[in-house]
């Protein structure tokens, strides 16, 4: 009932969206599958994707060619979200959420409250990685899909410049493709 209220510019909560830049929430993910404290395959059996060791590269192409959701974790963030028909109050960004949130907070009177985070898999900073070195192994078929599959997410947060790194290195991969 609080997130149908979200459908009106005016409610009673606040109410905040958090968003993360895509490659990192795929290299997050990734990290799980590696960990074998992540996921009990006997409780969780249609999990059994996170108890097989992939490299980087098979785990993106089981992305691409998956429904939206693989594992359960990979959903599209505008198909949960819905920021194009909810009217968050804030938006908070994945890799600033400790100084986000506590801003929100204040602006709110609500600093007494501390943030906190607890994803201890997605320390990500895409500023740091190298997305040609990231994506050097995989297909133009996979960077394609996993283009198409979190496009409305890179703009909807504000994460252009992934976008089009990632449309540059497809680009160049259909390039090369061509010229051999």
């Amino acid at each position: 009932r609080i997130v149908a209220t979200l459908e009106k510019a005016v409610h009673k909560y606040l109410s905040i969206v958090v968003c993360r830049n895509p490659v990192e929430k795929l290299l997050s993910v990734y990290k799980v599958t590696l960990d074998p404290r992540a996921v009990d395959p006997e409780k969780y059996p249609s999990r059994s994707d996170f108890v097989q060791k992939k490299t980087w590269s098979q785990f993106l192409e089981l992305v691409a060619r998956s429904k939206p959701n693989y594992l359960g974790l990979l959903s599209p963030f505008h198909f949960g979200c819905d920021p194009c028909t909810n009217n968050y109050d804030a938006v908070v960004r994945m890799e600033t959420f400790q100084e986000d949130a506590r801003f929100i907070l204040s602006k709110s009177d609500l600093s007494w409250l501390a943030p906190s985070h607890k994803n201890i898999h997605g320390s990500n900073n895409i500023s740091s990685l190298n997305l040609t070195d990231l994506f050097s192994n995989s297909s133009s078929f996979t960077l394609s899909k996993i283009i198409s599959k979190y496009e409305k997410d890179f703009q909807l947060c504000g994460y252009e410049d992934s976008l089009h790194q990632l449309q540059n290195i497809l680009q160049q991969k259909l390039l090369h493709r061509l010229k051999h």
